[in-house]
């Protein structure tokens, strides 16, 4: 038995439990490694999927939903659909100011929401600063004439 404390109260673990651990082998200060982004990108790899070019349509043999330009302690750590709009969320891991830029043929910035997806404020131009620590997140809608 072993017990551990969490935001949620105390839970009791029963049972048996299998981990899987990694290393990462650096020289220098962990701080300047990069672990967390590291340590994102190696649990949660990204997956793509490529298909064949249709006979219609307005697609090239590429489409790039949109595109970020995030400084270097901002992780993009969600993207999703939800109810017609995609949702992109943000935050800022080091403990730093930072920013993220986001821009779309396809969509519009249109709402700041909270973790619930409700909006929260208007999505205004397309730099927003993170404050350190702090979790943003966006949705997007699609922009007219595009099907």
């Amino acid at each position: 038995e072993y017990a551990n404390r969490y935001v949620w109260g105390t839970r009791m673990l029963y049972g048996e439990y299998e981990h899987t651990f990694s290393i990462l082998p650096f020289s220098g200060s962990w701080e300047d490694q990069d672990l967390h982004r590291k340590a994102v990108a190696y649990e949660f790899p990204l997956v793509l999927r490529e298909a064949e070019p249709g006979q219609e349509g307005p697609w090239d043999d590429e489409i790039q939903f949109f595109s970020l330009a995030c400084s270097g302690n901002v992780l993009l750590s969600a993207l999703y659909p939800e109810d017609g709009k995609v949702i992109a969320r943000f935050y800022e891991y080091v403990g730093q100011e930072g920013s993220v830029q986001l821009q779309s043929p396809l969509a519009n910035a249109e709402n700041e929401v909270n973790l619930l997806g409700e909006a929260c404020a208007s999505a205004v131009g397309d730099i927003f600063p993170l404050s350190p620590h702090q979790i943003r997140s966006f949705s997007f809608i699609k922009k007219e004439g595009v099907s």
